[in-house]
């Protein structure tokens, strides 16, 4: 058992490398945008990377999820391959088709959807950057799936810092407003996607494209799409709540504030691209589901740590990073900061459904968590604001792993102690009322104080039993890489 945690928090460590400077180059931008753009031009960027978020959905067709789930079918190098290319050229003639159609009607979707008839060009450049996508998507998803985890954060970081600097020299050197934003972002989709050709070579040869391979995993994915619409409403329509009742410079704001608030995914996204990969490989392990139950709590811990964190600190980092202007976005970080820990723990709650290759009880549980959030938002956004939108968003995001525990359970028993991951939950969001309540006047007694709050959650696995001191040691850990799980003690009661 301790081997598996050892080698997931390896893996998570070394993605999580990769979010964390990927995290620290986007907080490096805020500087910049917050003086570069008003708030409306802030909405209006924000605006178009949510609308190209909806597209991708049906433009990926959801077949990234049939691509993993098929490349551990077998052990086949050439049944692998028909996976990967198959899946590669569909990619790039939907994504080409998607281009075309966005580029065509992008004046009327920039004056009626985004609210600034201005962003057509915008939308255009942000449409003809996703078939270039393709290569690199690819490659990342390939990397993940044969475990190498250096391979996929050196791609990542890569076109990451291609993006950034030409930002930098787009927006601030020649000044080319939101538009610069854009631009740099389909400039580095095209070098990411030589890289990715390259890194692919002959795993996407034309040769390789199998027509029943794609039809069976299209079958597969279909259903998916619906629950990847749900999805993005459930974690992206809270802009266009935002935009419709409180108008495009309070997007602006939000757009901050869930900036901000991502960081947080240094934890929740490092995690989830280890999890997909390694559950998957150990699923056949006669122990594998008991390591799944500490997983949840291992991740819960880590997750609202971040989230606790992120939340009581937002003030004192926006006053570093921003202009006065922007600084009320601190209000919505601790609701998004905390729908990010329920975003991950989503990934958590699927592993039974995915082993299972019952797609249902995900599709069910994102359409209710997407009708709760229409339902809030329409609520509560009038009446809050962008605080509304956000309570929304945290709301629906729960929705999902909780729906997904308990339909999963009946599919894929697994001995998940949810009283102990409910009370991990309870004590971060405790500390981080006190957190926000601590207002001192003093910007170094604030992080003093509320950095000695965020230490009383870190002997929390402890306090609570989930693990032992014993097992903590490094003489445990050195056991753990070299005996099998079988060969582990018994996790605590």
């Amino acid at each position: 058992m301790l081997r598996y945690a050892r080698q997931l928090a390896g893996e998570s460590l070394v993605y999580g490398v990769a979010g964390v400077l990927s995290r620290l180059l986007m907080i490096f931008m805020v500087p910049l945008y917050t003086r570069a753009f008003s708030p409306p031009e802030y909405g209006e960027m924000g605006l178009v990377a949510t609308g190209m978020a909806a597209v991708s959905i049906f433009a990926t067709l959801a077949l990234d999820n049939s691509a993993h789930r098929w490349f551990w079918e077998s052990d086949d190098e050439r049944e692998r391959k028909a996976t990967l290319a198959s899946w590669a050229w569909c990619y790039l003639a939907t994504t080409l088709a998607f281009a075309v159609v966005l580029t065509v009607g992008a004046e009327w979707l920039a004056g009626a959807v985004i609210g600034r008839p201005g962003a057509a060009r915008t939308l255009v450049l942000a449409a003809w950057a996703l078939p270039f996508t393709a290569g690199a998507a690819v490659a990342t998803n390939w990397l993940r799936m044969q475990r190498r985890p250096w391979a996929t954060i050196g791609l990542t970081l890569g076109t990451t810092a291609v993006t950034l600097v030409l930002t930098v020299w787009l927006v601030a050197g020649l000044r080319h407003g939101v538009r610069g934003v854009f631009e740099a972002q389909l400039a580095s989709s095209v070098v990411g996607a030589a890289i990715g050709v390259a890194l692919l070579g002959d795993w996407v040869h034309p040769r390789w494209f199998r027509r029943r391979r794609l039809g069976e995993m299209l079958r597969y994915a279909l259903p998916l799409i619906p629950a990847a619409v749900a999805f993005w409403v459930v974690s992206m329509v809270d802009r266009w709540f935002v935009q419709r009742f409180t108008g495009t410079a309070q997007v602006g704001l939000y757009q901050v504030g869930y900036t901000a608030s991502a960081v947080v995914a240094l934890a929740t996204t490092a995690f989830q691209q280890a999890w997909g990969p390694f559950s998957l490989s150990i699923h056949r392990q006669p122990d594998a589901r008991r390591f799944y139950a500490l997983a949840l709590l291992l991740y819960l811990w880590v997750a609202c740590l971040f989230a606790a964190a992120v939340s009581m600190l937002a003030p004192e980092v926006l006053r570093v990073f921003a202009t006065p202007a922007y600084y009320g976005a601190a209000t919505v970080v601790p609701w998004l900061s905390f729908s990010f820990v329920m975003l991950g723990l989503t990934y958590v709650a699927a592993i039974g459904p995915g082993i299972t290759r019952q797609t249902g009880p995900l599709g069910i549980g994102v359409t209710l968590a997407a009708l709760a959030n229409v339902a809030l938002g329409l609520v509560l956004t009038p009446r809050m604001g962008r605080e509304g939108a956000a309570i929304a968003t945290l709301v629906s995001q729960a929705v999902v792993p909780v729906y997904l525990f308990r339909a999963s359970q009946r599919i894929y028993p697994i001995p998940y102690r949810f009283g102990l991951a409910a009370a991990i939950v309870a004590a971060s969001a405790a500390v981080t009322l006190a957190g926000l309540a601590w207002r001192p006047g003093s910007f170094w007694l604030a992080l003093a104080g509320k950095g000695a709050l965020l230490c009383l959650l870190v002997p929390l696995p402890l306090l609570l039993g989930i693990v032992r001191p014993a097992q903590l040691s490094p003489a445990a850990w050195r056991r753990a890489s070299a005996v099998p799980a079988a060969a582990d003690p018994p996790l605590a009661e």
